[in-house]
């Protein structure tokens, strides 16, 4: 099952990441497409990145089903269903109209490739984040919002510093995309997730301080809750 699980998250990750943008550009052009050298960076990262994460949830000591890991019941809130649906949906706008516009030269950002091979850190580096945040939660992570009948709180990793560090990497790797594709879109787009994080992160907190009551508290005083020295 495991073996099936890491094959299909690799491949969603390469059609998502570079099927949606090779539509978006138009397929029939793929040449032009890959001509760009940092294009063709970025197409190379996201085959790679993609084998590394079927082989690395394939490796995992603890066992892992996408979408969501259930809770106890009474603490669990329904509404936040909807923040995956819309998340995915702004992750598919940056991905087709990225670079829809660069192949036009609409809405694009300057000249020049420097933007572009800062995208592709910017990518890069928000996709790790968010790997090493999903890492150090381990067998607690979930798409929902809600604590399990075991849940510890975790405090250490990328959690040492913020209290919800992977949905900034779920902002900024998107961001990274658009500037790939130097796209003003692209890149103001994913900053309508910093509103839809927040709200998720204030029902996350509340059944927090529920469960953990003083010791949150403390981890509260000593963390941000997204972005560092901001918020």
């Amino acid at each position: 099952m495991k073996y099936i699980v890491s094959i299909g998250l690799a491949l969603f990750m390469l059609g998502f990441a570079l099927g949606v943008p090779l539509l978006g550009w138009g397929a029939t052009d793929w040449q032009g497409f890959f001509s760009n050298p940092a294009r063709m960076l970025y197409s190379i990262s996201v085959g790679l990145l993609a084998l590394s994460v079927s082989v690395g949830l394939h490796l995992l000591r603890f066992p892992y089903t996408p979408g969501k890991r259930e809770g106890e019941s009474n603490k669990r809130v329904p509404r936040q269903g909807i923040v995956p649906l819309l998340t995915r949906l702004v992750w598919l706008a940056v991905f087709l109209i990225s670079p829809y516009g660069d192949r036009r030269d609409i809405a694009v950002i300057g000249v020049g490739d420097a933007l572009r091979y800062a995208g592709w850190l910017l990518f890069v580096l928000g996709l790790v984040w968010v790997g090493w945040a999903f890492l150090t939660l381990g067998k607690q992570h979930s798409g929902e919002v809600t604590v399990q009948s075991d849940h510890k709180l975790v405090s250490d990793g990328p959690y040492h510093w913020l209290r919800h560090p992977m949905y900034l990497g779920l902002i900024l790797f998107p961001m990274g995309v658009g500037l790939v594709f130097r796209s003003w879109p692209g890149v103001l787009l994913p900053m309508l997730l910093i509103g839809l994080f927040i709200w998720r992160i204030g029902d996350e907190e509340t059944l927090m301080h529920r469960k953990f009551g003083e010791q949150w508290d403390r981890y509260c005083r000593q963390t941000w809750r997204l972005i560092p020295y901001i918020y």
